[in-house]
């Protein structure tokens, strides 16, 4: 009996399909065991379900439905995550979606549901409840008889009542669905697919609680930190179950770590084939986002997403790491070397891991608004690592710790209440508790959604008035820093801190004097105490002790090469120091701190150093000063454009082909004109920008120019703006023109190249075409008679033709192309000549007359014998002699006769044929002869076809020579042909020889061929004699003189195929051509020609005015620009009581709002007075 197919999980078959053997069933069941004794597995859930029935039934009724369709509208919940998944243990919290029907509504949801659960439940039972219906997946979070519950709502939009047995993976229940619904349903179609799609439930379950344990022991559990979530866990460990469908639970573990730990990331993860649909799925084909997926685990159900976005380049690297580690303990408890606990052990985060740390500091003095701005802290310290990512030369690793530490401090001054949240916890009150511990539902929520909830909406900040003792509530996060061995004096995290501090308070909930960020650096030795479990075996490193003073020698070397210490020190230097210009900027009002940050870096910043120590006065000039950057860029322009028209014109007419370069002559072209385009528009730009400080020189201009002339020396928008501005009359036109003529520059010179088709030689390769000019066909070894096969069956060949013309070239040219052109040549050739000597037949009759039979006779001896009543005979007959016909035939004139008495004659041919069925009495006799002649032809192939057609024959070779060959002792014929004859040819190949051996196998092969008879058996059938007799009654009777051509075209074919001699031709190629249309090429030439002329004019106008170089700097427009003065006017404006256009521009904000300020402000360039030397932008 046949076994039955195996079924294959997932998309790729099983790696192995093997039973386990007793040593994994006994591996297996001590996994559980040490599960069992982790304390991780706890249920319940029926009293939601009671709840959610009564709700619904409750909504209904004040919808005013009847209490008997109330009774089947019903209601259900799914858990999903760990619980659905059965790995649900202590600690963790249940995730379960509530399905209604269509009439019940999500706000009902947040209405009723809180209350009916309050009125079912006994108020002991329910904990603290928080109710997010803003959130991107509304959600109720609350503590049920001591469990975590987080409560979603969908209804189903095409169900008027809830089945007992609805089954959500249906992807038909999606419709009508908004995209809160599909979130919210998707989590629990996830975890049933993900239960669905693994050949044993109960062993995927038991792998997958040993994983989830391994991964919150190691500290690489964390969705919203950038490590896998449970679902993605989950997902990674139904995977290795596909491939191992019939192991154990201990098995599975073993290949889980070798199998994802080996995975060629960032290949996906997939549990089957991605579903499409409407809804937008996981594709980086498409998404660009999804491209950056680094280890891509997608979710079964539609629509696939990815589960682990926000794994970040640290994160995959300590996930591989660990994967590594578990592989290699494995290995040992499969040895008997360790047991299953040690895969289980404690994280090293804290105790061995990482020398330096970051703690991010979450602070605030209100309870309530602490456990928002801590969640929305924690999901924002993502961001922090990706940025510290990005310093990959200086920062190797970056790693959140997956929890907070919550602590409360009491403090009694201000200096104390900073140093709290700086980090310090001599202060702290009350004992420290990590947020899985806490797990505050307004924390997570502000995590998740960044959505505050609760209390914390109304939070307030609580002074500190007479020093009287003030709580903080501080939550710290901890990031372990691996600094690269080529970490020097540059290393600079300050951006990376102020990028996220700034993410942080763009929070639209944040206040300034309630919530606080702060990122300290720490050493390893400096951690807070709470943070080592010292009942778990944690120990705190210890600071090292300093070394002995070092001999001068010893401190010379030191100096020479920089020490791991040295770089520390460094490091917390310069941390420290940007802290502290973070808080002196802190400190200032908005308009100083801003002018700081911009233009007063500190004094041992890296960019100060860089800027006045190593840059050189020349360079300042050359990049700053003077116009010589522009001039560069302009020659560098010119030179592209003079390099496009060189190699257009070294390469114009030529084949494409001879292009010698890989890359294509479009590409070269585009990218010199990218080139081009790019260096002329950087001097065109910078002339636009300092045209915009000399037109403000002569008079008195609106302050709204400006900022078009800005605008103008960005882009196209601009430049229009600025043309119609000017009206095509002032100098900055010309600049305008130049930016709107160069969008089209690439066009006009893509339009300047065509590549049209040409016919033209190819000198690579030659064709050749066979002709005889040595006729040398004979079998060296055969006997009397000297018959060779290539020449019967050539008059096969002419006699079995069906042309009734003269037969086609069988000739086949060697030519590579299928393109090929031939000079004209000349070849030696058999030609025929047939009469019709039907007026010597004689005719004489049996004595019988009543037999009918009569006989036709030639005088050469040949005769036909026909019966009265029978007709269609026919009879050949060959001879090397002279024709005893011709002498006997008087109407053979002299030029018809000396065809017949040429010296090249082969063979004479007697042919008498009668019996055709119109006319069976009318007898008729032919006298033909094959001789050698020359012929002259004009060939040529195209498209594979091949063509060859005779010019000029010669068939009367009159003059024949004999001589001996000495190269072979052989008799050989030589045939002239006068000048006369073959006149397309020239002096060419004139001379046509035939060897006697040859010609005696020739004549031999025609005359045991053209032999044979054709008449009626006994019978009254046809009968033939032998298939030459047959081919020529099949060509008909009418028709000798067309089979004797076709014979004749057959042998000068065979003479040409087995001859040595080749007439080469010209092989023609059909390629693309590089053509140039220069017309086209006058476009950029002047677009280029008036960009120079545009900045030559720029730079004689500027040093014409004295007004320096200013171009596009922005230090130039805060140092010279219209600020200072609008700032100070303004402030007097005020002071003095004017409400003029100063004093209403201070309250400005919105760029449009300054543009139509500006409209009504007019400014000039002039002299700055009072305010020092140089030039200002003056209000007048």
């Amino acid at each position: 009996m046949a076994a039955a197919p195996v079924r294959q999980w997932g998309l790729t078959p099983a790696i192995s399909s093997a039973l386990p053997t007793p040593a994994d069933v006994s591996l297996n069941s001590a996994l559980i065991e040490e599960l069992k004794r982790q304390n991780n597995y706890e249920t319940t859930l029926q009293l939601l379900y009671k709840v959610t029935v009564e709700f619904v039934k409750e909504v209904c009724r004040k919808k005013g439905f009847s209490e008997a369709s109330i009774a089947q509208f019903g209601g259900k919940i799914f858990p999903y995550g760990s619980y659905r998944l059965g790995v649900y243990g202590p600690g963790s919290d249940i995730d379960t979606l509530v399905v209604a029907p269509r009439q019940v509504k999500r706000e009902d949801f947040f209405e009723l549901f809180p209350t009916i659960l309050k009125r079912m439940v006994p108020t002991k039972d329910i904990g603290d409840m928080t109710a997010v219906p803003d959130s991107f997946v509304p959600i109720i979070k609350m503590e049920l008889c001591g469990i975590d519950i987080d409560l979603i709502f969908a209804r189903i939009p095409t169900l008027n009542a809830i089945p007992l047995h609805l089954d959500l993976r249906d992807t038909k229940l999606l419709e009508g669905m908004d995209q809160a619904e599909i979130k919210s349903v998707n989590g629990t179609r996830v975890t049933d697919e993900i239960l669905g799609l693994v050949p044993q439930p109960k062993t995927f379950r038991t792998a997958l609680r040993a994983i989830k344990l391994w991964a919150q022991r190691r500290a690489i559990y964390a969705n919203i930190l950038g490590f896998p979530g449970g679902v993605a866990w989950a997902m990674l460990v139904a995977r290795v179950c596909q491939l191992y469908p019939t192991a154990t639970g201990s098995t599975i573990i073993q290949k889980f770590f070798f199998i994802i730990g080996q995975w060629s990331w960032p290949s996906p993860i997939m549990l089957k084939a991605i579903e499409t649909g409407k809804e937008k799925t996981w594709n980086p084909q498409i998404y660009s986002g999804d491209k950056k997926n680094l280890m891509p685990v997608i979710t079964p159900a539609y629509p696939s997403m990815c589960a682990t976005f926000n794994i970040s380049k640290s994160g995959k690297t300590i996930i591989l790491k660990e994967l590594k580690r578990g592989e290699e303990i494995v290995k040992k408890i499969v040895e008997g070397k360790s047991p299953w606990s040690a895969l289980f052990d404690r994280h090293t985060f804290f105790t061995q891991d990482h020398r330096y740390y970051l703690n991010v500091i979450s602070s605030s003095n209100n309870k309530d608004a602490a456990l928002a701005w801590s969640g929305l802290v924690e999901s924002k310290v993502r961001i922090l690592v990706m940025k510290l990512e990005e310093q990959a030369d200086m920062i190797e690793l970056a790693r959140p710790f997956i929890k907070g530490y919550e602590r409360v401090h009491k403090v009694k001054s201000d200096a104390e209440a900073d140093e709290v949240k700086k980090g310090s916890v001599k202060h702290q009150v009350l004992e420290t508790k990590t947020t899985d511990e806490t797990h505050e539902p307004a924390r997570v929520v502000a995590a998740e959604t960044g959505t505050v909830v609760g209390d914390a909406k109304n939070a307030h900040a609580e002074t500190n008035g007479n020093n009287e003792v003030q709580t903080i509530y501080t939550t710290t996060f901890y990031v372990g820093i691996e600094l690269t061995a080529a970490a020097t004096k540059n290393l600079d995290i300050s951006f990376a801190i102020s990028f996220f501090k700034n993410t942080c308070t763009s929070w639209q909930n944040w206040q300034e004097n309630l919530h606080e960020v702060n990122v300290v650096p720490i050493k390893c030795y400096d951690l807070p105490d709470d943070v080592f479990d010292k009942e778990k075996g944690d120990v705190k490193p210890t600071k090292p002790k300093k070394k002995a003073p070092l001999s001068k020698k010893a401190v010379n070397s030191t100096v020479q090469k920089r020490s791991f210490s040295d770089i520390e020190k460094l490091f917390y230097s310069t941390i420290h120091r940007n802290y502290c210009l973070w808080n002196e900027m802190r400190s200032m009002p908005s308009s100083q701190a801003e002018r700081a940050m911009l233009v007063a870096p500190s004094k041992g910043s890296n960019q100060h150093r860089k800027y006045h120590g190593q840059y050189k006065a020349w360079l300042r000039w050359f990049f700053s000063d003077s116009w010589a950057l522009e001039y560069l860029a302009m020659t560098i322009a010119g030179a592209a454009l003079a390099t496009i028209f060189t190699t257009l014109m070294l390469y114009n007419g030529k084949p494409l082909n001879s292009w010698p370069h890989s890359i294509q002559l479009n590409t070269v072209l585009s990218t010199l004109a990218t080139i081009m385009k790019g260096f002329m528009l950087m001097p065109v730009c910078a002339c636009l920008s300092q045209l915009k400080w000399l037109w403000y020189t002569r008079k008195t201009k609106s302050l709204q120019d400006f900022q078009i002339f800005d605008m103008a020396s960005r882009g196209p928008w601009g430049a229009l703006q600025l043309l119609f501005r000017l009206k095509f009359w002032q100098m900055a036109s010309i600049g305008s023109i130049i930016i709107l003529l160069s969008l089209a520059s690439d066009a006009f010179l893509q339009q300047s190249v065509s590549y049209p088709l040409r016919v033209h030689p190819q000198s690579k390769n030659i064709a050749s075409i066979p002709y005889a000019q040595h006729f040398n066909l004979y079998d060296s070894l055969a006997g009397p008679p000297y018959t060779t096969q290539p020449l019967i069956a050539a008059v096969y060949d002419g006699v079995f033709s069906r042309n009734l013309t003269r037969s086609a070239s069988s000739i086949t040219p060697y030519c590579p192309t299928g393109n090929c052109t031939f000079p004209e040549y000349a070849s030696l050739a058999v030609c025929s000549n047939c009469h019709n000597v039907s007026s010597l037949l004689r005719v004489t009759h049996e004595p019988d007359q009543i037999s009918g039979i009569s006989k036709y006779s030639l005088p050469n001896g040949h005769s036909l014998t026909s019966e009265s009543t029978i007709f269609g005979y026919l009879s050949i007959n060959a001879s090397t002699g002279p024709s005893t016909l011709r002498s006997n035939h008087l109407e053979l004139n002299s030029d018809t006769l000396s065809k017949y008495q040429s010296p090249g004659t082969i063979t004479n041919v007697s042919v008498i044929t009668g019996g055709d069925p119109s006319e069976p009495w009318a007898y008729t006799a032919w006298d033909c002869v094959l001789a050698f002649c020359a012929k002259s032809y004009q060939a040529s192939q195209s498209l594979s076809y091949f063509n060859e057609t005779p010019l000029d024959v010669f068939e009367g070779l009159q003059s024949a020579t004999f001589s001996l060959n000495s190269t072979d002792d052989l008799e050989t014929f030589f045939f002239d042909v006068p000048s006369t004859y073959l006149t397309t040819i020239g002096s060419r190949n004139r001379t046509f020889s035939v060897n006697t051996p040859s010609l005696e196998a020739l004549q031999d092969s025609l005359g045991t061929t053209l032999l044979g008879d054709t008449g009626r058996n006994e019978m009254g059938q046809f009968a033939f004699t032998n298939g030459i007799a047959q081919g020529f009654y099949n060509n008909g009777v009418k028709n000798v003189k067309t089979t004797f051509a076709n014979i004749a075209d057959a042998l000068t074919n065979a003479m040409r195929v087995n001859s040595q001699e080749h007439v080469e031709g010209t092989v023609l190629v059909v390629e693309p051509f590089i053509q140039v249309q220069w017309l086209w090429l006058l476009y950029p030439f002047i677009v280029v020609t008036l960009s120079m002329v545009f900045l030559g004019l720029t730079v004689w106008r500027t040093r014409r005015s004295e007004v320096p170089s200013w171009r596009s700097s922005i230090l130039a427009v805060m140092e010279h620009g219209v600020n200072s003065s609008i700032q100070e006017d303004t402030s007097s404006d005020l002071h003095n009581g004017i409400n003029g256009d100063l004093a209403t521009a201070a309250g400005k904000e919105k760029v449009g709002d300054l543009e139509v300020w500006a409209e009504e402000v007019s400014v000039r360039l002039r002299s700055r007075g009072l305010w020092g030397k140089g030039f200002g932008l003056t209000v007048t």
